[in-house]
C-alpha cells in the first residue's frame, strides 16, 4: 500500500509509521530566561508601556503639584492622547490655559522612565461619573481570615481498628500528626 502523507497548516501526518510532527513545537524552541520571556510578552502585549504609564498615574499629585493636580484628574490615554478629566466647564477653560504647563511637567516625568516625550496633545473632558486614575493609590487589601478546623471526635480510636501495614494508616498518621502538632503548639 502506498505511503499517504497529509498535511495541514501547523501537523503534517504520516500514515506509515504514525509519527505526528509539530514543527512549532516547545522542543523546537530555544529556551528563555525568566527575564527576556517578561520583557517579550510585555512588547508584545504593550505592557511595558502600561506599566510605566501606571508610575505616573500612581505619581500624579508630585508630578504636577497639588494645585494642578486637583485642577485636573487623569483619565487615560488614547494614542498618545492624554485624557484628562475636569469638573466643570469652568475648571475646563482655567485647565485649557494651563495645557501646556501640564503636558511639559508630564512629559518630562515620562522622559526620565521612557526616554521619549509619550504624550503629543491632551484631551479635556467631563467625568460623567467616572473616576480618576489617580484615586487608586490607597486600594485596601481584603483581610484574610484563617479558618482552623476542628480536631474530630474519636480520632484516638480509629488508629486501633486500622491494618498498620495499609496505605491508609499512613495517610491516617499524617492526619492524626496534623492535628496533635497543632495542638501542640498552641
Amino acid at each position: 500500500m502506498p505511503q499517504k502523507n497529509f498535511t495541514s497548516t501547523n501537523l503534517s501526518y504520516s500514515n506509515a509509521n504514525n509519527v505526528v510532527k509539530n514543527p512549532k513545537s516547545l522542543r523546537n524552541r530555544k529556551l528563555l530566561s525568566f527575564s527576556d520571556g517578561i520583557n517579550r510578552f510585555t512588547k508584545r502585549k504593550k505592557g511595558t508601556e502600561s506599566m510605566r504609564l501606571t508610575r505616573l498615574w500612581l505619581a500624579w499629585s508630585e508630578v504636577l503639584g497639588e494645585d494642578l493636580a486637583e485642577l485636573v484628574k487623569p483619565l487615560g490615554n488614547k494614542d498618545r492622547t492624554l485624557v484628562l478629566a475636569v469638573e466643570d466647564s469652568i475648571m475646563m477653560q482655567e485647565a485649557h490655559y494651563q495645557l501646556q504647563t501640564i503636558m511639559r511637567l508630564v512629559n518630562e516625568y515620562l522622559w526620565d522612565i521612557m526616554g521619549e516625550n509619550f504624550f503629543v496633545k491632551a484631551q479635556l473632558t467631563l467625568p460623567k461619573g467616572k473616576q480618576g486614575l489617580d484615586s487608586y493609590k490607597g486600594i485596601e487589601q481584603p483581610v484574610v481570615y484563617e479558618y482552623i478546623v476542628p480536631e474530630p471526635p474519636g480520632l484516638d480510636t480509629v488508629e486501633e481498628k486500622l491494618n498498620p501495614n495499609s496505605p491508609v494508616m499512613s495517610c491516617f498518621k499524617a492526619y492524626y500528626n496534623y492535628f496533635k502538632t497543632r495542638e501542640t503548639k498552641k
